[in-house]
Parts: C-alpha cells; structure tokens; sequence
C-alpha cells in the first residue's frame, strides 16, 4: 500500500531546512508541523513511497552551516538533532547580526538628511483643475480613432 510523504521546506535561524514526514491527512500534517491548513495547502508537498517511517526528519539546503559544514549538506536525520545542531553551530559561531548592536545602527526612516520633499519638486500638474481618470469600453475597431480624438481634445484643455 502506498503512503504519502510530506515535504515541507522551512527556515530556522537563518538555514534553510527541508522536512520529510509520513501521515494520512492534511489535518495531520497541520497538527504535526503545527501550521495551519492554509500553510499546509500552500507550501508543503507530498509524493506517494511504498515504506512509511514514523517521525519528522529534515536536511540542510542552504544557510550559513550548509557552506561550513558541507560534511552535513543532504544527511538526512531527526529534525529535533538537526534543530539542536543548528543551535549549538550558531553558539559555537554567531551570525553577523547577532555581532552588530543594532542600538547604535542609524535608522533610515528617522534621518533628517535622507528623503523628504522641497517646496516646487514634483510633477506639476498638467491641467488647471483636478482630474479624475476614467474607463469605458469601446469597439476594437474604434480604439485608434477614439485615442486620437482624445488625445486631441486633452491637448486643448491643457494649460
């Protein structure tokens, strides 16, 4: 009898991480994986194996261990081990984010010298009262003709 196993790609400080885990349901994946069924809908896939294994299992695709520690790149074992390495690796060696103090880091959005407006800048606008942009229909066959007329007239009322 064939059994479905999922596939589940997640991020985990900052590695990216694949999820293989057998169950009988989309309601069971959402209860394993803690997710929702929109989550599950969404982004976890499954194909149909002859064997079933019980347990969630997981392997590096990329981050910052799966450069260092290509000795661990596609092995394939228990996510809660692979979870606990992950942690003990980033221990071991702090991401740069974890380096910088961020309290000092300048905030973009607070900076009087970046952006803004000046008196003047900006389009200008083209007519000497407000505007409203409509849309209607029109045969295909009139299309050109009626975007000349348009065009001429818009011209005329110009400033």
């Amino acid at each position: 009898m064939k059994i479905k196993e999922y596939t589940y790609y997640k991020s985990y400080k900052g590695q990216q991480i694949t999820l293989k885990f057998c169950a009988k349901n989309k309601k069971e994946v959402a209860k394993l994986l803690n997710v929702t069924s929109y989550i599950v809908n969404t982004y976890v896939s499954f194909t149909y194996v002859e064997k079933h294994f019980e347990g969630i299992f997981a392997f590096f695709d990329s981050g910052y261990l799966f450069n260092n520690r290509p000795d661990l790149i596609n092995v394939l074992m228990p996510y809660q081990d692979l979870i606990k390495l992950i942690d003990f690796e980033k221990n071991k060696s702090p991401y740069l984010i974890d380096i910088i103090d961020l309290s000092k880091g300048v905030n973009i959005l607070n900076n009087p010298k970046h952006g803004g407006t000046r008196n003047g800048s900006g389009a200008k606008p083209k007519y000497n009262e407000e505007t409203k942009t409509i849309a209607f229909r029109c045969p295909i066959s009139k299309v050109d003709e009626l975007k000349t007329i348009i065009n001429a007239k818009l011209n005329e009322w110009k400033r």
